[in-house]
């Protein structure tokens, strides 16, 4: 049918994961990890991969990842020198 209202899906998936978020239920099994959808990873023209990035959920966008912020107290900002 391409006549479906996008919309009214977007939006009980948005109050679905909204819901989930507020109960501290976790997304495990809603998501996709980060392993199976990262390619290929250069930062600063140094490899990276799945570990250098830490997930947290976001009630408005889901499962989000940051790179490199465990690194961010550490000598020389966390870089790695190959």
């Amino acid at each position: 049918d391409t006549q479906i209202d996008w919309t009214q899906y977007i939006s009980h998936i948005y109050d679905f994961l909204q819901n989930q978020n507020n109960r501290n239920q976790l997304f495990e099994g809603i998501f996709f990890p980060l392993e199976s959808m990262l390619i290929r990873c250069r930062f600063n023209n140094f490899p990276c991969n799945s570990s250098d990035f830490i997930s947290f959920e976001s009630p408005f966008y889901g499962r989000c990842y940051t790179y490199n912020a465990k690194m961010r107290n550490q000598p020389n900002g966390g870089i790695r020198h190959s």
